[in-house]
């Protein structure tokens, strides 16, 4: 799936000129990037980061005993549910996702006189330009946002995942795991031959295909569910959370992450006309980096589809009415 939608992928280029998947806002010429602070989706995940972070002070505090009775409860809640039994692998996915792209950023990092503090000795020949300098200016920005902007996105993945996981079960320790083993009979490329599920991009890919399929189903499995049985789930989660802020925070961080995908996802375009108007720069970038950057845009595309149909069936349990446009799109057409 991966390699297919990689020779399908319009835009590497821009991609490969600016790893700068930012949270809103995004520097066409001459433009500013947009900080922090004023960026609605990442002062969602910071704030989430924080209520994350009081959650873990205050599960420190528990007894072994109130620990494992947490556990047992969210096992119990997950019984039956089609998100709770689908939502823990499908956070981890997305966490995995998430550390594959951070990686390749890292790496490009050191490799791209763009992505580095040289950038001025790359267009050596321009560098007398304001317009340029200008240019080069807004892509170090940029770069800089988006690794801030990955590694928030982590963060919050990882929380979400070690609570939808029952991270603390044993008997669902390993549920992760499970659909990276059965979701595809096609052999990974042999750059990935030893690397493990999590880390390889291709097995990543492939497990979001399926989460994909399995989602689709968790959503009409929703919608047969008699309005009774739905009611009794959503009271279920609701007294758990009640009891534990950790099992709160699941849901709005869930909506979050596929904010944020989303976001990612937006920048693609701004991004095209960014290169377009700089072409002069996009000499310098290397061939490899072009390469990594359409392999990252590939799994961020793939990831997006498969969060708003969580949402979209989170929005089912509960009784709310949306229709994400990703939600609706079938295997076939991802």
């Amino acid at each position: 799936m991966i390699a297919s939608r990689l020779s399908r992928t319009a835009r590497p280029l821009a991609f490969a000129l600016l790893p700068a998947f930012v949270f809103h806002g995004v520097a066409s010429a001459g433009d500013a990037p947009c900080p922090a602070s004023s960026c609605p989706v990442a002062a969602k995940v910071t704030a989430l980061l924080a209520e994350w972070d009081a959650a873990a002070a205050t599960a420190r505090s528990l007894s072994d005993t109130q620990r494992a009775q947490v556990s047992a409860r969210i096992a119990t809640a997950k019984t039956g549910c089609p998100v709770g039994c689908r939502l823990g692998e499908t956070l981890v996915a997305v966490e995995d996702v998430l550390g594959i792209v951070i990686a390749a950023d890292t790496a490009n990092a050191t490799r791209c006189a763009l992505a580095s503090a040289g950038a001025a000795s790359a267009t050596a020949s321009k560098s007398d330009d304001p317009a340029c300098a200008a240019a080069c200016a807004d892509a170090k920005a940029l770069i800089t946002a988006r690794s801030h902007a990955l590694r928030l996105l982590q963060q919050l993945a990882g929380h979400a995942a070690n609570v939808a996981t029952g991270a603390c079960c044993d008997a669902s320790s390993t549920a992760a795991t499970t659909i990276a083993s059965t979701s595809s009979s096609k052999p990974c490329a042999e750059t990935c031959a030893a690397a493990s599920s999590a880390s390889c991009p291709i097995r990543v890919a492939s497990r979001l295909g399926a989460l994909g399929v399995s989602w689709d189903t968790a959503l009409r499995e929703a919608t047969a569910l008699p309005v009774a049985t739905r009611r009794e789930l959503v009271a279920g989660m609701h007294a758990l959370a009640a009891d534990s802020k950790s099992v709160a925070l699941v849901p709005p961080s869930v909506a979050a992450l596929a904010e944020g995908f989303d976001a990612l996802d937006a920048v693609d375009a701004k991004l095209t006309a960014w290169a377009q108007a700089n072409p002069e720069i996009a000499k310098t970038v290397p061939d490899e980096i072009r390469q990594s950057m359409a392999l990252q845009h590939a799994l961020i595309a793939e990831t997006r589809p498969v969060l708003s149909r969580v949402v979209a069936t989170i929005a089912t349990m509960v009784g709310e009415q949306t229709t994400p446009a990703a939600s609706v799109e079938t295997a076939s057409t991802r």
